[in-house]
């Protein structure tokens, strides 16, 4: 618990059995958490509001009470107090407390050595206590009662006689890494040589760093010479100074009252560590008397450094739900080599591009193979191979007239079906149909295909294996044609013919659109660790990367909050993702150990059939930082989905878009939800889309029953519906439509509110 100077209790938590409670100003309160024996937990008092006397509390990152109120109102804590009570059971046990620290955009952990807040009563002068140095003139160090900073007592140095530069000094023998003290001067002489002052000095007397309050009204610190810092002071008000120290650069950081004020600035000379702590008051320009106060100075060694945070938003600019994973993967500069060239920024920067980016090399990703023509690859086969089509280019979608198959694609558009079909180009006749004409060799009726789920790097994760189910009836020759009609899910896939030697990599989406999360636990189809995956392992277990794992809350009526308070002081800049799937009841339930993984299990699930929320890409943050904004998008699939799954996903439109006749399909589907509403006049807006009588007829109906306004979405489809149903006899007869005919994907919304 945290306790205020009068003994009053602010805020605790409390361990009942094996529940966690919270007590703040209304009681106790369950948080809900049941702890385990023999388990570490962190657990952290955050967002201390001292002006409103309330706090949240975390556990292992997660918040479990949002602006808990104080039990007694107080503007400080001065006490950490633990204790363990088993009066009640009688039973014996043991309770541990480790790594306790308290902080603001830092964590310090206080060594046990040098401090000093004077409330014991007493100042001890010389004898290894203060040592005050008049250097002639005429000073005063004591304690000061009626005008202390904070407390009962505080450090006054003085001087009297008009003329003095005093000084008083302790020993500390100490290269901690933070020192921080209060800083007060009764008044501002306004001679600009006039200043209060306190350095960290080595046993020579040689200053290391220092801080000057010139009375001037200036604030300077020491780069290589005394530096103005850019801030200014006021008499009677009370300051915290901290440095933070870099004994290997010989370099230093200032902090005023929290604000770093000096970065890296040099010593004024060289140390590996300080013998003393110096105060000094210097009024001889002016002439006049002056009281420096100091009190609760404190060294320590920093921990870990600063917090990140901010929060996710959809595209629309709405927080995500509460409970949404969010990851922070930081490369730790002290632990990785570059090359003569490579700067630890940029190696880090790389290492991070690493774990997420897709390499088309290892892939075998090339945007611009060719696949006919006399350099094409189709044509160069000498087994059989796969061509992937648009379902218009088989003459597939209605009102299309005749199929056109001489240009195969290799990238497919994000959420549309794809026709493949498998090619023998050793057989290659006399006379081809109209069909066959398109491509190198016949159309091969009885060879499945096989499509080969990659990740990142190359590694397999998903194989599924497609018959050519659907066939397309040619007139003259008069023949049949077998094809199957798929639909993937974003990524990249490997396709061939079984047991055929020629493959090439497709894409669904575009290339550089597609979600590109980091990923350190996906595993291949053969259930072992993907390459990927595994270089993302061992930079972990090398301590080179460090992964953070939180999740969202709502804070001021706004959902999608998030904060990481303990990144390795040696992290300069962290690549943060999200990821949940959007139905509530689906949330990841171990935030802690979260993964992608966890979201392709939740989409493997039969009775799933929503979205997902996922960042695009892990936004490279600052450390620290704050008011950070990361995007997520709806998603109808996870990362790396099973093609298979996807296929299934949502079967409610396979027997709607299966019909042979539109006019009486769409009656029981208007009073749905908007988005499949939505869905069905985006298919029928396609259909209309391949057939230009189907656009003249649909405009036609539109100016004339709407003056060319757009209507909503249900007289869309009415529309729709009536343009088709006229032209029913323009559909042709030579298509055979089958069950491997994919329907659009349904998703409800996501509850982001």
């Amino acid at each position: 618990m945290a306790r205020s100077t009068s003994q009053s209790n602010l805020f605790d938590i409390d361990v009942r059995g094996r529940d966690l409670y919270v007590r703040d100003g209304t009681g106790f309160t369950d948080t809900g958490m049941d702890l385990k024996a023999d388990e570490k937990y962190i657990i952290e008092f955050r967002n201390i509001d001292w002006s409103t006397d309330t706090f949240d509390l975390y556990v292992d990152g997660n918040r479990l009470a949002n602006g808990a109120s104080f039990q007694n109102s107080a503007s400080a804590f001065d006490k950490i107090q633990m204790q363990m009570d088993t009066r009640t059971s009688g039973e014996t046990g043991t309770a541990t407390f480790d790594d306790v620290g308290y902080g603001g955009s830092e964590t310090v952990t206080y060594e046990e050595g040098p401090t000093e807040d004077f409330e014991d009563g007493t100042i001890q002068v010389n004898e290894s206590g203060w040592n005050p140095d008049w250097s002639g003139d005429t000073g005063n160090l004591s304690l000061s009662d009626s005008n202390s900073i904070s407390g009962s007592h505080s450090a006054s140095l003085s001087s009297n006689d008009g003329s003095s530069n005093v000084y008083a000094s302790t020993d500390y023998q100490s290269n901690v890494t933070s020192v921080s003290f209060d800083f007060r001067a009764t008044n501002q002489t306004g001679a600009e040589l006039d200043e209060g002052q306190v350095q960290l000095q080595t046993n020579a007397g040689e200053e290391v760093v220092q801080v000057e309050f010139e009375d001037s009204g200036i604030v300077k610190g020491f780069d290589g010479t005394a530096t103005d810092t850019g801030h200014t002071w006021s008499e009677q008000t009370t300051y915290n100074v901290e440095f933070v120290i870099d004994w290997t650069s010989e370099t230093h950081d200032i902090y005023l009252n929290g604000e770093q004020i000096a970065n890296d600035w040099a010593f004024k000379s060289s140390a590996s560590g300080f013998s003393r702590f110096v105060v000094a008051s210097d009024t001889a320009s002016s002439g006049n008397s002056r009281e420096v106060l100091v009190d609760n100075i404190e060294a320590g060694t920093l921990d870990a450094t600063a917090a990140v945070s901010g929060r996710v938003v959809t595209t629309d600019g709405t927080g995500v739900p509460d409970g949404t994973v969010v990851e922070a993967y930081g490369v730790r500069e002290s632990n990785i080599n570059t090359s003569d060239a490579q700067t630890l920024e940029e190696r880090a920067a790389e290492i991070r591009d690493e774990m997420q980016s897709f390499d088309p090399e290892q892939i075998g990703w090339n945007p611009d193979l060719a696949l006919t023509g006399g350099d094409g690859k189709f044509q160069n086969s000498d087994a059989k191979y796969v061509a992937m089509h648009e379902p218009g280019d088989w003459a597939l979608e209605r009102y299309t007239d005749s199929p056109d198959l001489s240009n195969p694609i290799l990238t497919a558009d994000e959420g549309e079906d794809v026709i493949l079909s498998v090619w023998d180009p050793n057989e290659n006749p006399l006379v081809q149909d109209g069909l066959e004409n398109g491509l190198y060799g016949t159309v091969d009726d009885n060879t499945d295909i096989q499509i080969k789920q990659l990740d990142y790097s190359g590694s397999v994760v998903n194989t599924r294996t497609v018959s050519t189910s659907g066939t397309y009836n040619t007139q003259w020759p008069a023949d049949d044609h077998d094809y199957a009609r798929v639909s993937l899910p974003p990524g990249f896939y490997r396709v061939s013919a079984e047991g055929s030697s020629v493959s090439y990599v497709v894409t669904v989406g575009d290339p550089e659109e597609l979600t590109q999360s980091i990923t350190n636990d996906l595993q291949s189809d053969a259930n072992e660790l993907t390459d990927r995956a595994q270089y993302i392992t061992d930079l972990m277990s090398d301590e080179k990367v460090v992964e953070l794992t939180t999740t969202t809350y709502t804070e001021n009526g706004e959902s999608g909050q998030f904060g990481f308070s303990e990144v390795p002081s040696d992290v300069n800049v962290v690549a943060v993702q999200a990821y949940s799937p959007s139905a509530k009841e689906y949330q990841i339930d171990d935030p802690a150990n979260a993964s992608i993984q966890d979201l392709r299990e939740v989409a493997a699930l039969d009775t799933y059939n929503g979205s997902f929320v996922v960042t695009p890409r892990a936004r490279d943050l600052a450390v620290p930082s704050s008011d950070n904004t990361v995007k997520a998008v709806e998603l109808d699939s996870s990362p790396f989905m099973n093609p298979s799954r996807f296929e299934n996903k949502s079967a409610f439109l396979e027997e709607l878009f299966s019909n042979s006749s539109f006019a009486d399909q769409f009656d029981e589907y208007l009073d749905t939800s908007e988005e499949e509403r939505t869905q069905i006049r985006d298919r029928l807006e396609n259909i209309k889309d391949q057939n230009t009588r189907l656009q003249d007829r649909y405009q036609e109906l539109l100016e004339r029953q709407y003056n060319g306004t757009e209507p909503d979405t249900q007289e869309q489809i009415r529309l729709l519906r009536q343009t088709i149903s006229e032209l029913e006899g323009a559909c042709p007869k030579n298509i055979h439509y089958h069950a491997a005919r994919r329907p659009l994907q349904l998703k409800p919304l996501p509850n982001i509110n």
